[in-house]
């Protein structure tokens, strides 16, 4: 059966509120149906599904088989993206993560330094001393919202300093980030763009000044440098910087945030974590990674030629997307995969994604929900849900398990 003519499975719907609230048994369905399914997903529509692990990382490792730029599929435009869309929106969906090699290969050897494992040790003090600061605003506030005083502005404040960017200017980078954090469908989208040109034109004046007055930071080092006889153009530039600004931050902001539901669902797990947080910390991640995957789908992969793949015929050009969530669930490769263990030894989880676009951030995002969780129950030892695990406001947003508010008690 080839992937146009698989049957929409209208029965597995990923995006509702009962499968945010509890997603095992859809996944258990998903899985059920095989390694090939075929979902809708707002905007985007129909799309056929990598599920297994297996499936999933072949779809994403098999580069010479698959693509992230439609053009080598023969396509215009990646899937999801219409013509009707602004072009400044288009413009920065062309960006290290849908370019193939060499043109990937290069884009992320430019940032690919300060993301190595030595740097990012280096950024523990800063991390630290950035948590408990919003710990004390977060102790401050009556709502106690972990999202709004915690989640969200760590990755943001880390991923400013990382690029060079003011800390004055952090309040307006969270206004016109809400909107794509909030993202859910189509009326949400003209609210999205709006932020977004907001931050473009914020980004093209810091380039700019970057120009006239370098300083000691990525962006200086992008705007100025030469790279392999290459300078970026002003695009280039916009979209790389981008991707840094949102990539760098979003992802990071649920893991924390799902970290400490799954934690406080599973007690016994968390007491282990919390035994020996520097020895814990890496499985503890890792785990939550694996169980309650913040990114629950890949981008788009395009088929570069007619193929047969993994038992599945794709014509040119056809799309696919790979459930990352259903493969972190595969009892195939996970000994009892539905239990939370942060002890899990080996732990292949396809959370960060597999293959050239693996996330360039994974080390970065592991330290800083590290050192956040950690402070977290430190500072508050009794903490706990202020309205209960049924109380938990998860966005409808396909691509993402996020948490868009999570009030907590902090019983000091």
């Amino acid at each position: 059966m080839s992937a146009s003519t698989m049957p929409l499975r209208q029965d597995l719907d990923v995006t509702s509120k009962a499968f945010k609230a509890d997603p095992g048994p859809t996944l258990h369905r998903i899985l059920d149906a095989g390694p090939w399914v075929q979902l809708k997903l707002p905007i985007v529509g129909r799309m056929t599904f990598a599920t297994t692990h297996e499936a999933v990382s072949g779809l994403l490792k098999d580069d010479e088989t698959f693509c992230t730029d439609p053009k080598h599929a023969g396509r215009s435009m990646a899937a999801g993206v219409q013509w009707w869309m602004p072009k400044s929106f288009r413009l920065l969906t062309r960006n290290m993560l849908t370019t193939d090699d060499p043109d990937h290969r290069r884009l992320r050897g430019l940032v690919d330094q300060a993301f190595h494992a030595r740097a990012i040790a280096t950024m523990a003090d800063g991390i630290t001393a950035r948590t408990d600061q919003l710990l004390d605003g977060l102790a401050a506030d009556p709502d106690h919202d972990l999202v709004r005083h915690l989640s969200r502005p760590l990755p943001l404040r880390v991923i400013c300093d990382l690029l060079g960017l003011p800390e004055d200017d952090h309040a307006s980078f969270m206004t016109w980030m809400e909107p794509v954090s909030q993202f859910g469908g189509l009326m949400d989208f003209w609210r999205m763009t709006s932020g977004l040109g907001k931050l473009s034109a914020y980004l093209r004046q810091t380039f700019k000044d970057r120009r006239s007055n370098p300083r000691n930071d990525m962006i200086s080092y992008l705007v100025n440098g030469d790279h392999e006889g290459h300078r970026l153009n002003e695009d280039e530039l916009l979209s790389l910087v981008f991707i840094l600004f949102v990539a760098g931050h979003e992802t990071t902001t649920h893991l924390i945030s799902n970290a400490v539901v799954t934690l406080l669902k599973n007690p016994e797990q968390c007491q282990a974590f919390l035994s020996d947080p520097e020895a814990a910390g890496p499985g503890m991640v890792d785990e939550v990674m694996r169980y309650d995957s913040p990114v629950q789908m890949s981008k788009p992969r395009m088929a570069r030629r007619d193929v047969t793949f993994q038992g599945r015929s794709f014509k040119r050009g056809e799309t696919a997307m790979a459930m990352l969530h259903s493969a972190n669930w595969d009892a195939s490769v996970f000994d009892n995969s539905v239990r939370f263990d942060i002890t899990r030894k080996p732990n292949r989880h396809l959370g960060f994604g597999a293959g050239p676009h693996f996330c360039l951030g994974a080390g970065l995002a592991r330290l800083e929900a590290r050192i956040a969780v950690t402070r977290l129950f430190q500072r508050f030892p009794n903490l706990r849900l202020a309205q209960g695990h049924n109380a938990i406001a998860w966005t409808t947003r396909p691509r993402l398990r996020a948490i868009s508010k999570l009030p907590l008690d902090l019983a000091v």
